[in-house]
């Protein structure tokens, strides 16, 4: 049975934000039209990536449908789209991976206006700590992240 929301089914929901998208930011629509999509309860929110040589964005459907608004679910399509557009995706990394996650997101996040940052979304005041630069690069968001979880290994917090 396929998931809905007041008969709105997660297949209209997608083509409604990926229309909404193409009206206020066409350069974007553009790349998501040329994706493979994949509807699928394994992933936790959204992700994008190369899945058998094709680039696949994945969408939980309890997510998109029942956690999001409207303007929220076209953020989490732009959201994807910019890890895209900036190549986090063929990023080749040795190191955490959720690291990498974390940094390539405090990137993509500074860029969704006009629409609205979802609740829980990794954005550069939930490291206040680190006194973060806006509009920085991958690169920069991983040393620092990976300095402080250097420096909470040392100091016996986890173990790497």
């Amino acid at each position: 049975m396929a998931i809905t929301l007041n008969e709105l089914t997660i297949e209209d929901a997608i083509s409604d934000s990926a229309m909404d998208l193409l009206f206020f930011e066409p350069f974007y629509a553009h790349f998501f039209s040329s994706l493979n999509r994949v509807i699928s309860e394994e992933i936790p929110t959204a992700c994008i990536g190369v899945d058998r040589d094709a680039i696949t964005m994945k969408i939980n459907p309890n997510f998109f449908l029942k956690e999001l608004n409207k303007q929220e679910r076209i953020a989490v399509l732009k959201h994807e789209l910019l890890h895209l557009g900036f190549a986090h995706i063929f990023k080749k990394f040795n190191g955490d991976r959720l690291l990498l996650n974390i940094a390539a997101d405090l990137v993509v996040n500074q860029f969704l206006n006009p629409f609205p940052i979802p609740k829980g979304a990794i954005i550069l005041s939930g490291f206040a700590d680190l006194k973060l630069l806006p509009m920085q690069s991958l690169e920069y968001y991983l040393d620092k992240l990976q300095t402080l979880a250097d420096k909470m290994q040392k100091q016996g917090w986890f173990h790497g």
